[in-house]
């Protein structure tokens, strides 16, 4: 018989840690978004002092599975008055972890939220690819009388490669083999190339001068999402940096033209998978492409290493589409009880009007969406 223990302070996780790690290490599916490791720095810089919702779920007192709740009172993270994964927009995998069959965690997950709360309203983002997880969620929700809304959010290009790196060029075109050794040439004619990868927490303090000059210099401090200058953003990697360094999953890679750092990519390796987390360069070396080449020296490195996916995260743009053989395709999904007005208009809003306008009205659709990439108030109105 499974159980729910729902843990309501922040300050209380710490004592789950060492059995959290453990259910992540051998959770079915789980990857690095679900360690404590990468929750805890979230939680310290991007959810201080706001309310939690923690399920841990077991069988006995074993711990077998956990869904990281957050209280989103105010709708910060997703519809307001729901609980909510925590996400943010560059890495959007947050999901229920388990060793157990995924669709008795549900069914015990959701009776629990009936029997203390009433009702649902319950927010989280999923990965398309992993259509069997999808249909039981579908399914467990239907048992409890639950609907479910799925929406998509987008995709991740990601490098898939099951060999070295002569076998992961085989997968681009003849003119990006090309391309990526013209720009190599290029750069490495003009410099004295020299590229370094800080691995313990010592090393990313060192390193940390250096990453900081190019976030100073790049298009991100321009554009507000720099270390720099995107609030709690300094604090929170350099936390995470502290513990996935004690882990030995920290890879910080920076890229020296003449002993000037130019670019850098923050990584993390977890379950034989990059994690490109944070990445830039110096826009006065733009000519140089010193971002893709750093990315060569890396993603060659990593397949030596053993990884076999290699995360760029975040958006898709199109430098990602250029060094990526595939990607991940996500979906935000709301589960939630039937007969509450917000909810359901907006499933009738997803599932009936939006199909109905893209057939019979794709121009104004179209409208609509230059309007919103052009005032973000119609956006959060929109949405």
């Amino acid at each position: 018989m499974l159980r729910v223990e729902e843990v309501t302070d922040v300050r209380a996780l710490s004592d789950h840690e060492a059995e959290w790690s453990m259910l992540a290490a051998e959770g079915i599916g789980a990857d690095f978004f679900q360690t404590p490791e990468w929750v805890m720095a979230w939680l310290g810089c991007f959810w201080q002092d706001k309310p939690i919702a923690f399920l841990f779920v077991r069988d006995g007192q074993s711990l077998v599975g956990l869904a990281p709740l957050l209280r989103d009172d105010a709708g910060a993270l997703s519809c307001s008055s729901s609980l909510a994964f925590p996400v943010n927009p560059h890495a959007k995998r947050a999901d229920f972890l388990h060793t157990v069959d995924r669709r008795a965690l549900l069914k015990t997950v959701f009776e629990y939220l009936l029997q203390t709360r009433g009702s649902i309203r319950l927010a989280l983002s999923h990965e398309r690819t992993k259509a069997e997880d999808l249909a039981t969620m579908q399914l467990a929700a239907q048992d409890q009388r639950l609907a479910v809304l799925v929406r998509d959010d987008g995709a991740s290009p990601i490098i898939r490669v099951n060999g070295d790196w002569d076998d992961y060029l085989r997968s681009r075109s003849s003119h990006f083999r090309r391309e990526q050794a013209r720009k190599c040439k290029k750069l490495e004619g003009a410099w004295s190339v020299r590229w370094t990868t800080a691995r313990t927490a010592k090393e990313w303090e060192r390193a940390m001068t250096d990453v900081l000059v190019i976030e100073r210099n790049s298009w991100k401090d321009r554009a507000g999402t720099s270390f720099l200058t995107e609030d709690g953003v300094a604090s929170f990697y350099s936390n995470l940096a502290r513990r996935c360094a004690s882990r030995q999953w920290l890879r910080l890679h920076l890229l020296y033209l003449d002993d000037r750092p130019v670019a850098h990519i923050y990584g993390l390796v977890y379950k034989g998978e990059f994690y490109a987390v944070k990445t830039t360069y110096d826009e006065a070396y733009r000519s140089w492409s010193p971002g893709l080449v750093l990315f060569q020296y890396v993603i060659r490195q990593a397949l030596q290493d053993g990884v076999r996916v290699f995360d760029l995260l975040g958006e898709e743009s199109r430098w990602k589409r250029e060094i990526a053989n595939d990607a991940r395709q996500y979906a935000h999904l709301c589960v939630y009880s039937t007969m509450q007005g917000r909810c359901d208009w907006c499933a009738l809003r997803e599932n009936t009007l939006k199909p109905f306008l893209r057939t019979n009205a794709p121009q104004a659709v179209e409208l609509v969406k230059k309007a919103r990439r052009s005032l973000p108030i119609l956006s959060r109105i929109a949405s």
